[in-house]
């Protein structure tokens, strides 16, 4: 679940996911087009390539 020292900032972000995901689905939109990526400040090349995929 990352490496943020922030825990609970994690786990909260995982179940807002969780919760938006499933208000998604109810709506009829594809809920695979929200996602939760951890990434470190130093992985700004993954940062790239994750928003614009």
């Amino acid at each position: 679940m990352g490496d943020c020292h922030y825990l609970d900032g994690n786990e909260k972000a995982t179940k807002i996911i969780e919760m938006t995901r499933q208000l998604l689905a109810l709506v009829g939109i594809d809920n695979e087009r929200l996602a939760l990526e951890w990434v470190s400040s130093a992985e700004g090349g993954r940062f790239a390539e994750i928003v614009t995929s």
